[in-house]
């Protein structure tokens, strides 16, 4: 993601590939659908952690 910031708003980078820098209301636009997808997948990931991994003490969990 640094280097597409870099890329779009870097004048060397512009004017190498005639581009433009993004406006500040381009760049909420762009930031819009992000700012409740994080919320959401720290709440998934409360309800639903999946696999634990590391390593348990001996005599504990599955296995010889």
């Amino acid at each position: 993601m640094a280097l597409q910031v870099v890329f779009s708003q870097w004048g060397v980078m512009n004017t190498l590939f005639h581009t433009a820098p993004l406006t500040l209301q381009q760049w909420l636009i762009c930031l819009a659908p992000m700012i409740p997808m994080i919320p959401m997948a720290i709440f998934a990931n409360w309800i639903d952690p999946g696999p634990q991994t590391g390593i348990t003490p001996k005599g504990e969990g599955f296995g010889p």
